[in-house]
């Protein structure tokens, strides 16, 4: 096959998006596909207009966009539509792909898809890796109703044009069903672990000194509303009087200042805050680690969403503290990988945290054979597998031409 893949986020940028597709991409390479990434240039890299390289097998043609601060709308406006424009001239020199895959989020990225594929004459996929427009009216980034409707309704033409969505939880996919796409044209295929990812190295630890550390507890990521570290602080601020106990933070985002003002004014000695690592570091932080943190927002939204890092977690044979109902704690617990807290409740984290550094004996069960658990469910590899299948079936059909 030769797949044409959009996706503004592409390594070597470290978040979810660039991730997942590098991995999907690459994999994809290693099993004969030809695979062409359109993609932008990483953040802090000078940008050229265009610029055609070769990674890992994969042709990855990257293109110019107007840069985003997150300080204004309009200029995160500027950035998606010229994303667009950019996504879409560079795949104009692509060879004819037999299909054009485009990752949301965001919207605009999935759009540049579906033009290039009406202009190659060929499928196009909508990889749905969350609900963007929905998330970002609940975390108040989208104000206006009337700019929301229009979101929807682009979000909706788009999942109808499709000839196949791709989404990451069985709840999108519920969703969307509810939304009248037919059952038969959306697949699943998870977010999941890199086996290559876990074998990368850091020449030396990223934590802080733990000689008097009984319990370590790692929150990496991305520090935004979304995610609420406040309530990692308040437990973190419950369990001062406790000693051995170590609430570390690793990331950036918009709540980073916010956080560490509220770490300061609470005067807490047993909190860290990291700026991001690479993936090689983030792997040696977690096997010097005893528990991740993986909280999300208490709405019932996010109760269908499986964040990415409980599986990178997992997999680093990291237990997971989830608080996230819905599909993500049902997958902790399936893998005997974790304990949930009720989300957004620091007095419920505080009391499973207390638990679990009174019995330390739970952690070392939880961590026994976890890694081998999730990467035989959740291998990149073996999803990789499931996306190629249904991709050559799409193709095989011809796509539904609309």
């Amino acid at each position: 096959m030769k797949i044409a893949y959009i996706t503004q986020h592409y390594r070597p940028e470290t978040g979810a998006a660039a991730v997942r597709a590098g991995d999907m991409a690459r994999l994809l390479s290693e099993k004969g596909h030809h695979v062409s990434v359109l993609t932008s240039f990483p953040h802090g890299r000078k940008a050229r207009f265009f610029k055609k390289e070769n990674e890992d097998g994969v042709e990855v043609r990257r293109g110019w966009q107007f840069p985003d601060t997150k300080k204004s709308s309009r200029h995160r406006l500027a950035n998606y539509i010229s994303f667009v424009i950019s996504a879409v001239v560079n795949g104009l020199f692509v060879r004819k792909p037999d299909v054009v895959v485009a990752t949301y989020p965001h919207l605009f990225g999935a759009l540049a898809g579906y033009v290039l594929s009406r202009l190659k004459g060929v499928p196009f996929v909508f990889e749905v890796r969350d609900m963007w427009v929905d998330f970002a009216r609940i975390l108040g980034q989208i104000k206006s109703e009337k700019a929301y409707r229009k979101a929807k309704k682009l979000e909706n033409f788009l999942a109808r044009k499709a000839d196949l969505v791709v989404t990451v939880t069985e709840g999108y996919k519920k969703i969307l069903m509810e939304n009248g796409i037919p059952e038969e044209k959306i697949t699943v295929v998870t977010n999941g672990v890199s086996i290559a990812a876990l074998e990368e190295t850091a020449p030396e630890t990223q934590l802080p000194d733990r000689k008097d550390a009984e319990l370590t507890i790692v929150y990496a990521g991305n520090i935004g509303l979304a995610q609420r570290l406040e309530t990692f602080i308040e437990a973190a601020e419950s369990l001062r009087g406790r000693s051995g106990l170590s609430f570390v933070i690793v990331g950036e985002g918009a709540r980073r200042k916010a956080i560490e003002q509220l770490a300061a004014e609470k005067k807490l000695d047993n909190v860290t805050i990291l700026p991001p690592v690479s993936r090689g570091e983030m792997a040696r932080i977690y096997r010097e680690a005893d528990l991740a943190f993986v909280p999300l927002l208490n709405h019932e939204l996010f109760s269908v969403t499986i964040p990415s890092k409980i599986f990178d977690s997992m997999a680093g044979g990291l237990p997971v503290l989830i608080g996230v109902d819905g599909e993500a704690r049902e997958i902790v617990e399936s893998l005997e990988g974790g304990a949930f807290y009720e989300p957004e409740n620091a007095r419920s984290l505080t009391e499973v945290i207390a638990e679990l550094h009174d019995n330390p004996d739970q952690i070392a069960r939880m961590k026994s054979g976890l890694r081998d658990r999730v990467i035989a469910r959740y291998s990149r590899r073996k999803l990789a597998g499931t996306l190629e299948t249904a991709l050559g079936s799409l193709i095989r059909k011809g796509g539904d031409r609309k």
